[in-house]
């Protein structure tokens, strides 16, 4: 390996480690905390290295957004195998409510926070979020040529289901179902989950 490609390797290996490092302290620390200075610290570089990557915090976590959106298209994707439309749409709402407990702090950057739509919404993270939504609203038309939904607007449908599972996560990301026992909350999300499937399922023509 020359000079040239081990300077590239080196720096695509530190890139890594301030999008992991930045990832890590999201997550533990939330966004207020998790600054350019407490990642140059955890790396033990300066904070002017940092810039060299990244112009801004902003932009650090832009990056990690489009990882988030590239990992979260991809559990979208994962439903499509399933035969029956219905089933489809119940099994994208179960990953969605998953993935969203599962990954908090990717999901705060993807569609809580707004710090990362700061950035230019032309860039590519913002169109692999909307190419999952149209998975989504792929699977409500699909359920409209089977029967379900006569007579609604298929965007509309799409918006109000995407709404409806953002909400439950939302609220038990955010700490707001403090009203509810805490042993009890992912139940309590999955059991409206089943709730808002019978009654989707009952619009059907």
């Amino acid at each position: 390996m020359g000079i040239k490609e081990r300077r590239e390797k080196e720096k695509e290996h530190l890139r890594r480690l301030i999008l992991k490092t930045a990832t890590d302290q999201l997550a533990q620390q939330g966004y207020a905390k998790t600054t350019i200075r407490s990642i140059a610290n955890e790396i033990e570089y300066s904070p002017r290295t940092i810039y060299l990557y990244f112009k801004d915090k902003d932009a650090l976590l832009y990056e990690i957004s489009v990882r988030a959106f590239t990992l979260f298209k991809k559990e979208f994707e994962s439903v499509l195998s399933v035969a029956d439309p219905f089933a489809r749409l119940e099994k994208l709402n179960e990953v969605y409510i998953d993935f969203a407990l599962d990954n908090p702090a990717y999901y705060d950057l993807m569609f809580i926070l707004n710090e990362p739509m700061q950035t230019d919404e032309t860039q590519e993270g913002w169109e692999i979020g909307m190419s999952a939504h149209r998975i989504l609203q792929q699977i409500v038309g699909e359920c409209m040529e089977a029967g379900y939904f006569k007579g609604l607007d298929a965007q509309v449908v799409a918006f109000s289901v995407w709404s409806a599972v953002h909400g439950m996560v939302s609220l038990k990301l955010r700490d707001r179902m403090k009203m509810y026992p805490e042993e009890t909350r992912e139940a309590l999300i999955s059991k409206s989950k089943d709730v808002l499937h019978q009654m989707l399922g009952r619009m059907k023509g």
